[in-house]
């Protein structure tokens, strides 16, 4: 076999090579969470889009929690196991320092518009996968408020995070995938209840918490023309 001949096929193997990593780099970027990406016209018409389905999330929200509580008898003991979840978690929840800075500013500039995209695409992340757990404990029992958090986890998904990827897209500006974000770590302690009780624990904490964050993000778009645009 002729040099020529070992060079063309040691050529075919780079290629090969190179074209294995390009491969494997790009479905690591890649968590199929959104379709694709896609071009946007006007940010502020997709923050009003957000906007907008916040409040439907929130009403979402309001049902689950009223659902919950109108069905709880020993509401001292569902207290003490929210407040002793709540003790435990609350180290290793989002941080909303972008947000709550927010108001405390004149003006801001590109980059710190790109961290408050970023912080609210991570928080929104978080509790989309903290509801992936809830759904995943498939209590028979709760069945309908499981319908409700199918809703809310298809809107965070679909409506919020997948707007927030688009906006960040016109910055060409990364983001992180949902596999490399965290979720809520409820403590493993068996309490001497049903698994419907457990489920309506993490159900009312991720609900609340969600609430807190979405009102955050809703206060801050509401405010932002005045800050940036």
């Amino acid at each position: 076999m002729s040099i020529l001949s070992n060079m063309n096929i040691l050529l075919i193997i780079l290629m090969l090579i190179l074209f294995i990593s390009q491969s494997d780099e790009q479905q690591l970027k890649n968590d199929d969470m959104c379709n694709l990406t896609r071009e946007i016209l006007c940010v502020k018409d997709v923050l009003k889009d957000i906007v907008t389905m916040i409040e439907n999330i929130n009403q979402t929200i309001n049902k689950i929690q009223k659902y919950i509580l109108s069905k709880i008898i020993k509401v001292n003991k569902f207290d003490h196991y929210i407040t002793h979840e709540i003790d435990l978690i609350n180290s290793y929840l989002p941080i909303s320092k972008y947000h709550v800075n927010f108001f405390q500013m004149n003006n801001i500039h590109k980059k710190y518009l790109i961290n408050l995209f970023l912080e609210a695409h991570n928080a929104m992340s978080f509790y989309h996968n903290s509801i992936n757990d809830i759904l995943n404990m498939n209590d028979t029992s709760s069945l309908i408020i499981d319908n409700w958090f199918n809703q809310i986890q298809y809107n965070l998904r679909y409506e919020i995070i997948c707007q927030y990827r688009n906006i960040l897209n016109i910055y060409s500006h990364e983001w992180t995938l949902i596999n490399q974000i965290n979720r809520i770590k409820f403590s493993t302690i068996k309490y001497q209840s049903s698994p419907s009780i457990i489920h309506d624990v993490h159900s009312i904490i991720n609900i609340q918490l969600l609430q807190k964050w979405i009102q955050k993000i809703h206060s801050v778009i509401n405010n932002l023309e005045t800050k940036f645009f």
